[in-house]
């Protein structure tokens, strides 16, 4: 409806603020409605079968004082649904000291299953996982996830002869394979690098003997260990994608069998006994 005629104080100036108030009453609105939404739990449930004999259903709605509240409740629920899953009812049972059975508190579930592996070939075998953890990027009222926890999962399978790296996401409650690429030897261990906070600009890594040419390493790594006796690092922050930052050799090509990180050494358990130490320089 447009109201013509003539108005005393009314021109285009005030028209003007009078838009732009509406406008930010509108848009305070909408942050309160989304503000409700992200506090607010809606539940469809089952109800008494009609006169036909059909199921019917009804609505509940609950309200949370926080959206931490609500982002827990629904995750405590999605958990819940999980662990009554038939494929999550097979087991999971201790034996306490009188013999008798009792079910364990806290045990694993199973989320789903999945190809790790994009290869033809049926000779791939898993032999080795790391996980990189990184901050969620979803909105804070998303409710699809199992966990508080977000990333990465790397894994090594190999053959007789050639490795394969597989990368899963789990930014969600679906994990996805995001990445799958060969490398040039079997692998055999894997661990995660975190990010140096306190020295961000100017960390480099390289062995304590023999030559090898630095890299400043300012990303989270993947260090990957190798039969033939070789150490890879890839950039394993989100986005990127089979970036390989260094690959040098341990003493005397030594087979890599294991791989650990404390307080920035890399050790690495060689076949022939011995361990090499490697230290990240400020």
């Amino acid at each position: 409806m447009i109201a013509k005629g003539i108005y005393q104080n009314l021109n285009q100036s005030v028209a003007h603020d009078w838009s732009l108030g509406l406008q930010r009453l509108i848009l305070k609105k909408e942050d309160e409605i989304r503000a409700a939404d992200r506090c607010r739990i809606q539940l469809q449930l089952p109800g008494k079968q009609d006169k036909s004999g059909r199921p019917t259903f009804f609505t509940a709605v609950f309200n949370t004082f926080t959206p931490a509240i609500k982002q827990s409740w629904i995750r405590s629920l999605q958990m819940a649904k999980l662990a009554l899953a038939d494929e999550n009812l097979l087991g999971w049972f201790c034996i306490d000291d009188d013999g008798n059975q009792i079910k364990k508190e806290k045990h694993p579930l199973l989320v789903k299953h999945m190809p790790v592996m994009m290869a033809k070939q049926q000779e791939f075998k898993v032999e080795c996982a790391a996980y990189n953890p990184e901050p969620c990027l979803c909105e804070e009222s998303d409710p699809d996830s199992l966990s508080t926890e977000y990333g990465f999962l790397w894994i090594g399978s190999c053959t007789n002869q050639m490795g394969q790296i597989a990368i899963v996401s789990f930014q969600n409650s679906s994990p996805k394979l995001i990445e799958c690429f060969n490398v040039e030897s079997r692998i055999l261990c894997m661990v995660y690098i975190p990010e140096d906070e306190k020295s961000k600009e100017s960390n480099n890594m390289f062995p304590e003997s023999g030559d090898m040419a630095t890299k400043p390493l300012n990303v989270p790594t993947i260090c990957v260990g190798m039969e033939e006796g070789s150490i890879s690092l890839y950039k394993s922050s989100q986005g990127s994608k089979k970036i390989r930052l260094q690959h040098f050799f341990a003493p005397e090509k030594s087979t890599v069998m294991s791989l650990a990180y404390k307080t920035h050494h890399l050790f690495a358990g060689l076949v022939n006994g011995n361990i090499a130490i490697y230290t990240k320089l400020e």
